[in-house]
């Protein structure tokens, strides 16, 4: 059986997407007590800490934003899927090497401003779905982020078990 295109193109954004939340998601569960890890042991700059790395992401994301989104109309949206892809796997692998809080903060803050695979893979799908499917095909996009973000969490925890914080980090990635 033949697959239409825009399928193709929609089913392999789908599967990335939950792969990349999956991973964003993965670390969260115990990203406090990475921080620990790194040497913090005072209880209340553990949570500060925690909110400011975690803040950082979405803070970056905001502002790099309406840059991937000029330069996916200029470069096209395939390669800001694939920068922004590249750039969750380095960043992520790399956030298992951090020494200090700061340095986590900095890697979260580079997560945000070097990936933005949601916004990626909608508008690639949005620009290859026919019209009467457009509505389908992002709802299911929309789906990829809750699914991946459902699974991240629970695999996560249970795999810090198993290996430790820093090599989850490299899974993640």
């Amino acid at each position: 059986v033949v697959m239409v295109a825009w399928k193709r193109t929609f089913w392999f954004a789908w599967m990335a997407q939950v792969m990349a939340i999956f991973g964003f998601s993965f670390v969260l569960p115990f990203m406090p007590l990475y921080i620990r890890e790194l040497g913090v042991v005072d209880e209340a700059a553990v949570r500060q800490w925690a909110g400011i790395a975690s803040s950082a992401t979405g803070f970056s994301l905001a502002a790099f934003a309406p840059l991937w989104g000029v330069l996916a109309d200029r470069y096209g949206r395939k390669a800001m899927v694939i920068r922004a892809m590249f750039g969750a796997a380095v960043v992520l692998s790399l956030m298992g090497l951090a020494q200090t809080p700061l340095h986590l903060t900095i890697l979260r803050f580079a997560q945000g401003a070097l990936t933005g695979t949601t916004t990626a893979t909608l508008v690639l799908v949005a620009a290859v779905a026919p019209r009467e499917q457009s509505g389908y095909a992002l709802g299911m996009m929309q789906g990829a982020v809750f699914f991946g973000n459902s699974l991240g969490p629970l695999v996560g925890g249970v795999m810090a078990d198993a290996v430790g914080y820093r090599y989850c980090f490299f899974i993640a990635g």
